[in-house]
């Protein structure tokens, strides 16, 4: 058997050990992507919206926004009748809101409407996580309306 030898370990100085975990502490906390879900209810025409979704991916803001339409609201002998549109309009944190375009349904039965927001144009806001902070539905009868306003 040969003579033992001892492997000399590098040592790393203090400094440079400070100097890696002060770059680490300094780099912004950005959520690259992000999602969030919540439960709510309120009705519109009959029909119940109960959960709204959000998901990120960089500047892109998904939103689905599920409901149930009722049976009874698609009934009219009248078919212009049987038609709803609605818009949603997601409130975030920070001031920020997500308004919808105006989005359509003919049919009963459990429904989501998806909603896409690139933000890039807007400082790409959608890269850092918000909460949701609240959820308002407008919607109206008939093949030819216009939901109201927010306020």
């Amino acid at each position: 058997m040969g003579p033992m030898r001892a492997k000399r370990i590098p040592r790393i100085s203090k400094f440079r050990v400070a100097a890696v975990t002060a770059a680490l502490l300094t780099v912004p906390a950005v959520a690259s992507a992000w999602s969030q879900q919540a439960n709510f209810e309120t009705h519109i025409h009959g029909h119940e919206f109960y959960r709204v979704s959000i998901e990120t991916n960089q500047c892109e803001l998904k939103m689905r926004v599920l409901f149930t339409a009722p049976d009874a609201g698609y009934k009219h002998e009248i078919p212009a009748k049987n038609f709803y549109r609605f818009h949603a309009r997601l409130q975030l944190d920070e001031g920020r809101n997500v308004v919808t375009r105006i989005f359509s349904n003919s049919a009963p039965g459990t429904r989501g409407y998806n909603y896409v927001l690139d933000t890039t144009s807007d400082g790409c806001w959608a890269k850092q996580e918000h909460k949701i902070r609240g959820v308002d539905i407008e919607g109206c009868r008939g093949s030819g309306c216009t939901p109201e306003p927010f306020k």
